[in-house]
């Protein structure tokens, strides 16, 4: 369980490290006033194991808890997030419908495997207004009890 947590850790910090620069003033001018708003929804289990499915909502409330630490970052969203799930795959266009009926400018998704003692997470932000991801990530690693 500990290992579980800590992979969980890994990702939210490789997520908030990558977008951090993407809330960021740029050079010489003042910080944004309204805060970047983002939805973290629940990764979609693509392995499909039932016994699995608190894998993505356990992620997700990781990855939301990591970004209300970022300064220029509001989450958004009712909790928990699997009342956000995406469906199968962690669509991008169900993302984005999420999103925008959160008035979020990004979405986070993604999609976990888990394979003979492996997991595998993929993490994505979304840009609301175009679509575009404009972050992913994918993690490996052992997934022991």
């Amino acid at each position: 369980m500990v290992r579980r947590i800590a992979f969980a850790f890994v990702l939210c910090n490789v997520v908030v490290q990558t977008t951090t620069p993407l809330v960021a003033a740029p050079q010489g001018s003042t910080p944004q006033e309204t805060p970047t708003s983002v939805v973290v929804l629940a990764f979609s289990n693509i392995t499909g194991e039932v016994a699995d499915d608190w894998i993505g909502v356990g992620i997700a409330e990781t990855v939301a808890a990591a970004f209300d630490s970022v300064g220029g970052v509001r989450v958004v969203g009712p909790s928990p997030p699997e009342q956000q799930s995406t469906g199968s795959f962690g669509g991008r266009d169900s993302s984005i419908m999420i999103a925008r009926t959160l008035e979020a400018h990004w979405a986070v998704n993604g999609s976990y495997q888990h394979l003979q003692g492996q997991l595998r997470i993929t993490a994505r932000v979304i840009e609301v207004e175009t679509g575009n991801i404009l972050k992913s990530t994918t993690i490996d690693g052992p997934m022991n009890n």
